[in-house]
């Protein structure tokens, strides 16, 4: 009886040891999806940015949010509500519609801080992305999230998440979808 109660504790071991290696059990957290009034309480307000849900352009589930950013310094949207660490996921990824009336591509940054206190240019991730029409997927993994000098950010403790267009000359709209934290690449 022993001897069978040290296999059954075995396979049970080997099975949460494969578990883990195979990446299975691990899911995917979804920091925001845009699908009730509630999300929008999830998000930072700034001045010269309308946020509002829409089922226009919506790339996973029925809704989406609409970005609109008007001519003014930063025009962007901070997120709040998701996890400090960052340790077990592989990359940051979301959908981001350029509708036809922006009429051409539209240049974005997302700005990642891993430091409390808001950390100069040089001390953050900035990531640039040249949005075409259209919807675009976007897919950060862990080893890029590095300062312009190289210094990797401390995935254990993000302080900051923040989409935005620099100087727009005139107002510019997208729709955000889907914006998670993966453990693969999609």
């Amino acid at each position: 009886m022993k001897k069978l109660g040290f296999f059954a504790l075995l396979v049970l071991w080997a099975g949460a040891f494969l578990i883990s290696c195979t990446g299975h059990g691990r899911e995917d957290y979804v920091i925001n999806d845009f699908e009730a009034d509630a999300d929008l309480d999830r998000l930072v307000w700034k001045c010269r940015t309308l946020y509002s849900l829409s089922t226009q352009y919506a790339s996973n589930g029925k809704s989406c949010l609409k970005l609109d950013m008007y001519p003014t310094a930063y025009p962007g949207v901070t997120f709040k509500d998701y996890p400090e660490s960052w340790l077990r996921f592989n990359a940051l990824a979301m959908d981001i519609f350029n509708p036809p009336e922006n009429k051409g591509d539209c240049r974005i940054t997302l700005r990642i801080d891993d430091r409390e206190k808001t950390p100069p240019y040089q001390d953050r991730y900035n990531g640039t992305f040249l949005l075409k029409p259209g919807l675009n997927r976007i897919n950060i993994p862990a080893g890029e999230m590095k300062t312009p000098k190289g210094r990797p950010l401390d995935l254990s403790r993000i302080h900051a998440f923040i989409l935005f267009t620099v100087e727009p000359p005139e107002k510019k709209t997208l729709f955000l979808d889907h914006v998670r934290l993966v453990h693969g690449p999609e």
